[in-house]
């Protein structure tokens, strides 16, 4: 004897509505009294990658993952030769988007005879509820058959065929694209790697409100890293860097690259007693440096101007002359530490290296831990 409507109702009552397995008649056990978790299986190989793409609005044409059925390009369905006559047409498509994205993409029906170029222009349009005789109809979009699930076939479908206007959905499908290769609109994340298809697109992390992007960790935070012909110069102030030229970091200041230490480099060389033009080993500022010639402090801007890589000297420097720079700023000045006229006793006082101390008669500087050099201030501009 086959099952009885009420039992097979009563199995999608369990199943559909609390996500349990059958064990008994209701009268011996109600949906909330079955014990065993039977939810509906969600195929991972069928899972629409992109649907948080698909708009609300349904659009006028083809996109990169749907697909429209409109007008001229409206599908002719197929009667299923295995049901009563005309009771179920099939798309043989399957991934039909159905409303829950959004009214507009109701499928739309209309019966016309087979071959019409557009039936939406000259068929009958049939509704889902029905033209009032019992003949409303129900479209699966995962099977992609239409059936009219009511006691009567409309009457317009008699010598005729039924077309289908909607969309489809045609992005990628299934949990294997979403680990190793998803895409987001114009990113990719690919297994541990973020990237854009965009050529120069910045990829931005952009918090809202007095949220801060936070990287976690014990280890270490890589930055990019190139040489000094390789500094980029259309990157917004405050970006970094790692100049491989200088082993050091470096940002941009929106005119330059400044780079960033943790102490106060210096560089001594001799005049020649021609030249007004030497090197330095670090890119720097008039203002960036200090500067003794013979031990005697220099006036910046008066008696030598910095361009970039190279000072210049209003007097030529005899070749007898020592010349000694201390780099403090425009890259050293995240070093510097001025503590004022808390001066050191001796070269071996307490210090730490980038400290910088005066008084009326000398500047002090810590090159290194415990160890002090000083210059003489000139005493007048």
């Amino acid at each position: 004897m086959a099952v009885t409507d009420a039992q097979k109702v009563d199995y999608l009552w369990k199943k559909v509505g609390f996500g349990v397995a059958k064990t008994d008649t209701s009268s011996v056990k109600s949906a909330s009294n079955e014990a065993n978790a039977s939810p509906l299986l969600i195929r991972g190989d069928t899972v629409w990658v992109d649907s948080g793409l698909i708009p609300t609005i349904a659009p006028g044409a083809n996109t990169s993952i749907l697909r429209a059925y409109l007008g001229t390009t409206a599908v002719q369905m197929v009667n299923d030769g295995t049901s009563s006559t005309n009771r179920t047409w099939i798309t043989n498509l399957g991934d039909w988007v159905s409303s829950e994205f959004g009214s507009t993409y109701q499928p739309r029906i209309w019966a016309a005879p087979a071959g019409t170029a557009n039936a939406a222009a000259t068929g009958t349009r049939l509704f889902p509820d029905g033209s009032g005789n019992n003949d409303a109809w129900y479209f699966d979009p995962q099977a992609g058959l239409l059936n009219f699930n009511d006691t009567s076939v409309p009457t317009p479908v008699s010598g005729n065929v039924v077309f289908i206007e909607g969309y489809r959905y045609v992005g990628p499908k299934g949990v294997a694209n979403i680990a190793p290769n998803n895409f987001l609109e114009n990113i990719t994340v690919t297994v541990t790697t973020i990237s854009t298809d965009i050529t120069n697109g910045n990829i931005y992390l952009a918090p809202t409100g007095t949220g801060m992007v936070q990287i976690n960790g014990s280890n270490a935070f890589s930055m990019p890293a190139g040489n000094t012909a390789q500094q980029p110069n259309y990157v917004p102030e405050g970006s970094l860097r790692y100049n491989t030229d200088i082993t050091s970091p470096e940002y941009w200041n929106g005119n330059s690259w400044i780079a960033v230490s943790t102490s106060v480099d210096y560089q001594t060389f001799s005049g020649n007693g021609s030249g007004n033009t030497f090197p330095l080993t670090h890119s720097a500022t008039t203002g960036g440096i200090l500067v003794t010639l013979n031990g005697v402090q220099q006036t910046p801007g008066t008696a030598y101007t910095v361009a970039n890589t190279s000072i210049t000297f209003t007097e030529t420097p005899l070749s007898t002359d020592v010349i000694d720079i201390r780099y403090i700023a425009s890259g050293q000045t995240a070093g510097m530490n001025l503590i004022g006229n808390n001066v050191p006793a001796s070269s071996s006082s307490t210090g730490v290296a980038g400290q910088v101390a005066y008084n009326s008669n000398y500047v002090y500087i810590c090159v290194a831990t415990d160890t002090w050099i000083r210059a003489n201030i000139q005493s007048s501009f």
